[in-house]
């Protein structure tokens, strides 16, 4: 079962195609509030994050993944991106680097046939995100850079 939370750019096409092709396994759930999200991520198997493939979105830190990582779930990402080192290392999630269709349909299939590996890999999203992404962490660097520069770099 596919589910669709939010609604992209894309959203009235995917909807009509739903339709008009009779396709059961898919929920478009639409927008919903930040607070609802927990749910939705705690339901999943996988996250998907899907960009459309220009420089802009490879520096880009989608929300989602970091939903995904927060509540221990594996990413795949549709194109390559400034994370997948980061995904790599932690073997939290995958990366279609060539952006193809074939490419993402066989990551989907390799991890539904897999579900000790989803979930080994759900683990170290967890683990990912409170060693390299804690907001704690990072307002901690982010205060001291600041009262270095403001004390003249000293």
């Amino acid at each position: 079962m596919w589910w669709f939370v939010g609604e992209g750019n894309r959203f009235d096409y995917l909807k009509s195609e739903i339709k008009r092709r009779q396709i059961k396994n898919v929920v478009l759930w639409g927008k919903k509030l930040k607070s609802e999200v927990p749910q939705f991520v705690n339901a999943a198997d996988v996250g998907v994050v899907s960009f459309i493939d220009t420089p802009t979105y490879f520096e880009n830190s989608p929300n989602k993944f970091f939903d995904y990582c927060a509540g221990g779930r594996a990413s795949i990402f549709t194109r390559t991106t400034w994370v997948a080192p980061f995904l790599q290392k932690y073997e939290s999630g995958l990366v279609c680097e060539q952006n193809t269709v074939s490419e993402f349909c066989a990551y989907v299939e390799a991890l539904q046939a897999d579900s000790s590996r989803v979930a080994a890999m759900g683990k170290k999203a967890r683990e990912m995100a409170e060693l390299e992404f804690s907001r704690d962490e990072i307002a901690a660097k982010y205060l001291a850079l600041l009262e270095h520069v403001a004390s003249g770099c000293k």
